[in-house]
């Protein structure tokens, strides 16, 4: 296992160790694993110290799987006879600390890729996408049934999908579940910066590579959002969390679930967005190109709701005249104008 991530590198390393799964160098380190051997590389202080064993630790209880209360004290531990977990836990900040890289510390909240994303690394995910202007239904092996948007990458790991738990991986783009009901394997659904996690419910994830906004809205259900540092909020019907993966802030709103799927039945649903979320959906509507927008159209938003007979003459008439603009076509490409 490479160490460039420490966070990554330190999971994987319990999760092996602790499912039987490691080799003789691997045990060797766990075993032998002692943080005071070892001299410090660069400074930190005790604040530092505390908080990043503290994220750490409940990463790692995450990643291993482990209902075990947070703020547990170390004698609820031993009796749940999770005291060698909570050591390793603990130290697992010293141990990246002394790796020199102090990754964990300065550069958690700030959009990196979460280690979620490539644990289990040996095993090959499959994947589904689809085109721009093109809808895709896939049905998993539990009954569960997605709905693809135009544009998007949706990953699974089908060996591993259903053991405990229900996990996919949306990668880029927007999708639709309706999880089939399972209270004792919960579905979760990892996206750019969020996790969903749920049991049985039907609800909208919108997390485009393109867009700094994540949507999650909920058409049935309850569903728990999350990021890596903190739980966000659970929604249930008509709720949606909008989080700004740029700054890290996050609002939970009233919305109507059937704006928020509308594009399965081919409408396009504008709401508060900006012109890059525009070129998206008109890509996925009509297979086009929006250019020159980024300067007359910056940080303006824009809300209207097109059926799914408007034409693309319809959406730019519309759109143009609420951001007094002008628009030409031409071929596959709508320009922009003053």
């Amino acid at each position: 296992m490479k160490k460039n991530d420490p966070l990554l590198w330190v999971s994987i390393l319990l999760h092996r160790y602790f499912k039987g799964e490691a080799n003789n160098e691997e045990k060797n380190i766990v075993e032998n694993w002692n943080p005071e051997d070892t001299k410090k590389r660069f400074p930190t202080n005790s604040s530092q110290v505390e908080e990043g064993s503290k994220r750490v630790k409940e990463n790692i209880f995450f990643t291993l799987g482990l209902n075990v209360d947070k703020h547990a004290d170390e004698k609820t531990a031993k009796r749940a006879g999770y005291t060698i977990i909570y050591r390793y836990a603990a130290v697992a900040v010293f141990f990246i600390l002394v790796l020199g890289t102090g990754l964990y510390i300065t550069s958690i909240g700030k959009g990196n890729k979460s280690y979620r994303e490539y644990f289990h690394v040996d095993i090959q995910p499959v994947y589904y996408e689809t085109d721009y202007s093109e809808i895709k239904q896939v049905t998993l092996s539990d009954g569960s049934i997605i709905h693809l948007n135009g544009g998007t990458k949706l990953g699974i790991k089908e060996s591993e999908f259903g053991k405990q738990k229900r996990e996919v991986w949306l990668v880029d783009g927007e999708a639709f579940f309706d999880v089939a009901k399972d209270p004792d394997r919960p579905f979760i659904i990892y996206s750019k910066d969020l996790q969903v996690k749920v049991k049985g419910t039907s609800f909208n994830v919108k997390a485009y590579n393109g867009l700094k906004e994540q949507t999650v809205s909920v058409r049935s259900g309850k569903v728990e959002v999350s990021n890596e540092q903190q739980l966000l909020g659970m929604l249930t019907t008509n709720e949606q969390i909008n989080y700004d993966s740029s700054v890290g802030r996050f609002s939970k709103n009233v919305c109507d679930y059937q704006n928020a799927m509308a594009w399965i039945d081919g409408r396009v649903v504008l709401e508060n967005a900006n012109a890059q979320e525009l070129a998206i959906r008109l890509r996925q509507k009509f297979n086009v190109s929006l250019t020159g927008y980024a300067d007359l159209l910056q940080e303006r938003r824009v809300n209207a709701i097109f059926n799914s007979e408007a034409t693309l003459e319809d959406i730019m008439s519309n759109v143009c005249a609420l951001y007094n603009v002008k628009y030409k076509i031409k071929d596959k490409e709508v320009l922009i104008y003053r």
